[in-house]
């Protein structure tokens, strides 16, 4: 239930800061299928730090969620063998594209393109100097979206200072012992699982991912919505 604000909203600018293996490329790959499968003529760009990165994404989750479908509906209503279907360029029956590209310091290979939605995968190993120029594409757009994933790995790379930038909205979940609201974090782990962090409850919590729970941002004005997505939060 925390990804569902994040998928059903319309927000202009999104940063995930994750841990790994939290569904990440799986919302990245579902929000780009969705906003070029409903949106004709809309162009939507996928962006990763290495080229073997861009392959993967292209491949292991775009190929597979199109040709996978229920009973092959995206295939047979929304591609054919007269449209491209390649790794870094996929095209569609209503007039929408797919573009692929890598990017970790310059983005000559991006320049030139005109994109209405920008999606940056792994953005903590791309040049923070990188994503004005992969911007620009979005210049002329009427209907635009920036969606930033990534995993930080210090305190001082690109992630890190788009997270100070955003609203940094945290997963507030309630205890349903003592009704305490709190951020999933080291109190609450123990070697057999997680607790309530309160002193006076410490009560054994379960099922984690059905927990009553919010976003709550700590700087709700801010331009950029930030989500941190944590392995806690995993149903598994």
């Amino acid at each position: 239930n925390y990804l569902r604000p994040i998928y059903n909203a319309d927000i202009p600018r999104v940063l995930l800061m994750t841990g790994r293996q939290v569904e990440k490329s799986t919302t990245v790959s579902i929000k780009i299928a969705n906003n070029v499968l409903l949106r004709n003529f809309s162009r939507s760009l996928y962006v990763a730090p290495l080229n073997e990165q861009v392959k993967t994404f292209s491949r292991g989750r775009l190929d597979k969620l199109f040709r996978y479908s229920q009973k092959d509906l995206i295939r047979k209503r929304y591609m054919n063998s007269e449209l491209t279907n390649q790794v870094f360029h996929k095209e569609f029956s209503n007039g929408s594209e797919i573009y692929l590209r890598n990017c970790y310091e310059e983005a000559d290979n991006i320049r030139g393109l005109s994109i209405d939605d920008i999606f940056i995968d792994e953005v903590q190993d791309i040049l923070v100097d990188a994503l004005p120029v992969i911007m620009e594409t979005q210049a002329r757009s009427k209907n635009k979206h920036f969606f930033m994933t990534g995993t930080p790995k210090s305190l001082s790379n690109t992630i890190q200072q788009q997270w100070e930038k955003s609203s940094r909205g945290e997963w507030v979940i309630k205890c349903p012992k003592c009704n305490t609201h709190q951020v999933l974090g080291v109190p609450n782990v123990t070697p057999t699982g997680f607790i309530c962090r309160a002193p006076r409850c410490r009560q054994s919590l379960p099922d984690i991912a059905r927990a009553i729970g919010k976003w709550e941002h700590t700087n709700p004005e801010a331009e950029l919505k930030g989500y941190r997505i944590t392995q806690m939060m995993v149903p598994d």
